[in-house]
């Protein structure tokens, strides 16, 4: 199965970018038109969160703009394994980046906050050639397939893989090393692994380590994100400046979750600059608190 990656990506290398790019539009054409996959959840989705702000042609074009990112993600994707950093490095620019040097300052190592945005393994990878070690925070893989082409596609370039369980002791240890460990807060949570904060107005089931870990180690939160470029082909990696983290909780309120939701409003934040580019297929809203009593969301 290597084998079989590896080759398809060197295949994908050595064509033209307009012509990966043209495949990459296509596919995103064939997953939104013809297989229509998750295509009801994107649309509930976008409906709930911006129904009220955008018109029907507006959510029309969105939804067709996350299928056309989501086929050239993909496309992107596939062609990583066995990449060198000269190719990559003509791919990126670069935003911002005095804030993540002044956080770095410190010298008790940095937490990047960020999410299915953009293209995000790209966005790591981009990272790790400006010079940073750079790990990330990730569930693994349900599959044998999954888990071998995520080795193959970070091994060379990207960041190091820090398995989400049991998972305290090596980060604390890349943060002593004043090294760089990225956060995704945005996927689903059940009841019993997160807490629920405010996300685009609804309640969400979100992850709440990264603010427990910031809080317990000092370590700098700095948002990080990337957007892919008009012409398609390019990316522009984004810092933004250190976020502040609460110290005291307000009374009878949990420390932790009052700044996941600090956290959780920045991401929001992020995501609005350009909402073609989120990873709406996840069913983020899954997880209901127990007291509601209709979900705006059909799953």
């Amino acid at each position: 199965m290597r084998k079989v990656i590896l080759t398809l990506s060197r295949f994908l290398r050595i064509l033209p970018p307009w012509f990966v790019v043209g495949m990459g539009c296509s596919f995103g054409w064939f997953l939104h038109q013809i297989l229509h996959f998750r295509r009801s959840i994107v649309r509930n989705q976008l409906a709930v969160i911006y129904g009220s702000t955008k018109t029907k042609e507006e959510l029309r074009k969105v939804e067709y703009e996350v299928y056309r990112h989501l086929g050239l993600t993909v496309f992107e994707l596939l062609a990583l394994p066995g990449a060198s950093r000269e190719k990559l490095s003509r791919k990126f620019e670069y935003n911002g980046h005095e804030h993540l040097k002044k956080a770095l300052d410190r010298k008790k190592g940095v937490f990047l906050l960020t999410g299915h945005i953009g293209n995000w393994e790209l966005a790591g990878i981009g990272i790790t050639l400006l010079g940073h070690e750079v790990s990330a925070v990730a569930k693994e893989m349900k599959t044998e397939l999954g888990n071998t082409f995520i080795k193959l596609m970070r091994d060379d370039n990207g960041p190091k893989t820090i398995a989400r369980r049991n998972s305290m002791k090596e980060i604390i240890g890349r943060l002593k090393r004043n090294g760089l460990v990225a956060f995704m807060i945005d996927q689903n949570m059940t009841a019993k692994e997160g807490v629920f904060v405010d996300f685009f107005g609804h309640p969400a089931c979100t992850v709440a380590g990264l603010a427990a870990i910031a809080q317990r180690t000092g370590a700098a939160v700095v948002p990080a994100f990337s957007n892919r470029n008009n012409d398609l082909w390019h990316h522009t990696c984004v810092f933004m400046p250190e976020i502040e983290l609460k110290h005291v909780a307000p009374d009878g309120e949990d420390l932790s979750t009052v700044n996941t939701q600090i956290l959780t409003g920045k991401l929001e934040k992020m995501i609005n600059q350009n909402p073609t580019q989120y990873l709406w297929i996840h069913k983020r809203w899954r997880t209901r608190p127990p007291s509601e009593e209709n979900s705006p969301f059909n799953y």
